[in-house]
């Protein structure tokens, strides 16, 4: 019906202007989005207005994403000079590449990769890439938690986890990043210095972590 159709729908109902480049990416979240979805039980889409507030839910970030970026400067900067980047390529760099290390650090959270490239948040900023003069800073530990009920756990839990894991998908929310792992966990990066694993196997409830 007419009350479930949903490719991009209006933003909290505001006549909104996207570039060409945004409208893609949007479109590009939704289409991803709903095709990792059908994996799972999707009975639930079909009965309205879910399906609509799915892509909703894919979307509903983007408000206020273009004005942000033009006050604050590019988010995607690419080792080693900063140079500015974007989703895709960011996307491109990380997903597929096996996890060696969580970086904890005074001035960076996120990850190192095998073949010695990291993702790196500093602050609003998405720093990926390689690059041979990277001053890390001292170690910190992160706030972490588990499972969708923020339970706390600490940094060598989530390390056993996702180390010698494959990225397997990737999403930036604005408010944080996360990485999917093997298509079986999510790991969200805070800038906050706070680190949040969840568990993607259904039903949810009986496979926390």
């Amino acid at each position: 019906t007419s009350s479930n159709l949903a490719l991009i729908p209006p933003i909290k109902g505001k006549s909104l202007q996207y570039s060409k480049t945004t409208v893609i990416d949007m479109f590009k979240r939704s289409v991803t989005g709903f095709k990792k979805r059908l994996n799972f039980s999707f009975d639930e889409l079909t009965r309205p207005p879910s399906f609509y507030e799915f892509i909703y839910n894919l979307t509903s970030d983007f408000e206020g994403f273009e004005e942000h970026r033009a006050e604050t400067g590019s988010r995607y900067l690419i080792l080693p000079n900063n140079w500015t980047s974007s989703f895709s390529e960011l996307v491109n760099n990380c997903v597929g590449k096996i996890i060696k290390e969580v970086i904890s650090t005074s001035k960076y959270l996120g990850l190192q990769f095998e073949d010695s490239s990291f993702f790196l948040i500093d602050e609003s900023k998405l720093l990926f890439g390689k690059s041979n003069s990277l001053q890390l800073g001292a170690d910190k530990t992160p706030n972490c938690y588990k499972n969708l009920s923020m339970q706390n756990c600490d940094l060598e839990f989530i390390k056993g986890l996702i180390i010698n894991k494959k990225v397997s998908s990737a999403g930036d929310f604005n408010t944080h990043f996360e990485f999917g792992i093997d298509s079986k966990m999510n790991i969200g990066f805070y800038p906050n210095n706070q680190i949040n694993i969840i568990s993607t196997v259904n039903p949810i409830k009986e496979n926390e972590l």
